[in-house]
C-alpha cells in the first residue's frame, strides 16, 4: 500500500548506514547474514547505536513465503450497515490486508528474532522503562530513509528511490531489515511484528482514502487517537525522523478515514 512520502519533522544528523552480506566459515561451521549498523536518535534526543542482523537463510525463505501468496488466500466477507429497520443486511466479499499481514508476521517472526533479542538486550542495559524501549523500536524504524515499494514498475514521476515489481507493493519483515527498503506498511509490519513480540498492545491502522498505514499502540500518550473496543490506540507515523507517539500529519488527520485491521491477539 504505497503513499507519499512524509517529510521529516525534524531536522538532525543523518548517518548514512548500509546493509553488507557477511561470510563467515570455519572447519566446523558456516554463516551467511546480513548485517546494518544503526545510529539514530530518540525522542529525547539519546543517541542509539545497534546491530540490524538477518540471516540469508531467513531472507530467502521470508521472499518464497511472500511470492507463494495469492490474494485468494485473504478473501472475508464483511457485513454492510442495513439500510432500514425491516431492511437485511447485505455482505461484500473483500480482500484484507489484516490477513496478509498476519501471514507475513507468523511466518517471519522467528526470522527476526536477533533484531529482537538484540533490541530487548540493548534495553537491559540501558535500564529502559516500557515506554523508552517502544519508542527505541520506533525511533529505529523512523530513522531509515524512506523508500518506495510498488507492485507495478517504477515511473519517471514516481518518489525515489523506488523499487518496482514487487508483489503486494511491501517487504516481509526479515526482508526489509536484509534491505531497508520500504514505505508505509513495509515498516508498519516490522514494527507490529517487533511491539507484539514483547506483548505490547498494539494495531495496524490502514485507510483507504490516503492509501497510507500506520501503527497504533495502547499507552499512556497524548495526541490523535482511534478508539476501538474501547481503547485509544495512538498514531504513529513510521516513514519520517520526529513523530511522536499521538503526532498525526494533517494531510491525513481525518480519524474516520482510518481502520484498524490488525490487532494483537485479538481476531477482527
Amino acid at each position: 500500500m504505497p503513499a507519499p512520502v512524509i517529510e521529516d519533522k525534524e531536522e538532525i544528523e543523518v548517518e548514512t548506514e548500509e546493509v553488507v552480506l557477511y561470510t563467515d566459515s570455519t572447519e566446523t561451521s558456516y554463516e551467511k547474514y546480513y548485517e546494518s549498523k544503526q545510529t539514530w536518535y530518540d525522542f529525547q534526543r539519546n543517541k542509539h547505536v545497534l546491530k540490524f542482523r538477518v540471516d540469508f537463510d531467513s531472507v530467502q525463505k521470508s521472499k518464497a513465503n511472500r511470492e507463494s501468496l495469492e490474494w485468494r488466500d485473504f478473501k472475508t466477507i464483511v457485513r454492510t450497515e442495513k439500510e432500514g429497520k425491516y431492511k437485511p443486511s447485505s455482505f461484500n466479499l473483500v480482500y484484507s490486508w489484516g490477513k496478509l499481514y498476519t501471514n507475513l508476521i507468523e511466518n517471519d517472526r522467528p526470522m527476526i528474532e536477533n533484531l529482537a533479542s538484540e533490541f530487548y538486550e540493548y534495553q537491559l542495559k540501558n535500564e529502559l522503562s516500557r515506554k523508552q524501549f517502544a519508542e527505541l523500536m520506533i525511533t529505529a524504524i523512523q530513522d531509515i530513509p524512506y523508500g518506495l515499494v510498488l507492485t507495478d514498475s517504477c515511473k519517471v514521476e514516481r518518489v525515489k528511490p523506488c523499487i518496482g515489481n514487487i508483489k503486494f507493493g511491501l517487504f516481509a519483515p526479515a526482508e526489509y531489515v536484509s534491505n531497508l527498503h520500504g514505505d508505509c506498511d513495509t515498516r508498519t509490519v516490522l514494527l507490529y511484528t517487533l511491539l507484539s513480540r514483547f506483548n505490547y498492545d498494539v494495531a495496524i491502522l490502514s485507510s483507504k482514502e490516503y492509501r497510507h498505514s500506520m501503527l497504533g499502540l495502547n499507552i499512556p500518550a497524548t495526541g490523535k487517537y482511534k478508539t476501538y473496543k474501547h481503547k485509544k490506540y495512538y498514531f504513529i507515523e513510521t516513514t519520517g525522523r520526529g513523530w511522536s507517539v499521538g503526532a498525526l500529519p494533517k494531510d491525513f488527520s481525518n480519524i474516520n478515514n482510518w481502520d484498524v485491521v490488525l490487532m494483537h491477539n485479538t481476531n477482527i
